[in-house]
């Protein structure tokens, strides 16, 4: 792995402060040198139950001094964490039509792409390491968007509930991905074709649940699930005449309901 890579570290401690300072000493730069994103600022819970740390993700900038000193070798290691599942599942996009139409010779966007691509990588690989999840990540297309595929042991734990803990691992490339290159180029990170698998099963269930709201004539709410999910089933179900989606609720809660045009 090449060490310019290692210029960003996500953090989680008790308040953001806290995290600040932990960023500044494992990455051996000062404050003023790092880019703050804030990923969530944690909560006391109700009588100390249920309390969330402060997370945040740490980015070297690129006018910051060498690292001053290292970690000492058996100084405990600070929490790799994701970011919440809500905002990891809006950047999993609706942006297809945010995407700017920009004249690049095609030669040298598809050489972009590639540079793009194996930056991504070694960002995963740097991710997959901190969460001690042991994988190999290998480019499936290149293009707009790059997937990334990871075979591993742990498929379970990295895909987690919905796909929650892949979507968060997603955004994470994502940012980093941005942030290194200072372009923007979708990202798609997937574990062994499941997102495949995920979204033929939610093509099934939608047209299936438009099948019960033709049968009883009454509207149908899904369960809650991620923005990206709820997507899948809108543009599944977009092109039927008598059926109509929207959203109701608010996240984590927010769900679909199906049901007959009026």
């Amino acid at each position: 792995m090449n060490d310019r890579y290692r210029q960003s570290v996500t953090i989680s401690a008790k308040t953001v402060d806290e995290a600040i300072a932990m960023a500044e000493r494992e990455l051996g730069v000062p404050r003023d040198c790092l880019d703050i994103t804030v990923i969530t600022e944690g909560s006391r819970g109700f009588l100390g139950m249920r309390a969330e740390n402060a997370r945040i993700l740490a980015v070297v900038v690129k006018n910051a001094p060498a690292p001053v000193e290292p970690v000492p070798a058996g100084a405990p290691v600070a929490e790799a964490a994701m970011p919440d599942a809500e905002a990891a599942a809006d950047l999993d996009y609706e942006a297809e039509e945010e995407e700017e139409a920009v004249a690049v010779p095609t030669g040298a966007r598809t050489q972009q792409q590639q540079e793009t691509s194996q930056v991504a990588v070694e960002i995963l690989e740097t991710l997959l390491r901190h969460m001690g999840v042991r994988g190999r990540v290998s480019v499936r297309t290149v293009g707009n968007p790059i997937v990334l595929d990871i075979s591993t042991d742990n498929g379970g734990l990295l895909i987690g509930r919905h796909g929650d803990t892949l979507s968060a691992l997603q955004y994470m490339v994502n940012v980093l991905v941005g942030k290194r290159t200072r372009g923007w180029t979708k990202i798609v990170v997937d574990v062994e074709h499941w997102r495949d698998r995920r979204e033929e099963t939610l093509r099934t269930l939608a047209f299936r649940q438009a099948e019960r709201v033709r049968q009883q004539r009454r509207p149908i709410a899904l369960a809650p699930m991620p923005a990206n999910e709820r997507r899948i089933i809108h543009m599944a179900l977009q092109n039927l005449k008598d059926i109509e989606t929207h959203s109701e609720g608010e996240e984590p809660n927010r769900h679909l309901i199906i049901s007959l045009k009026r």
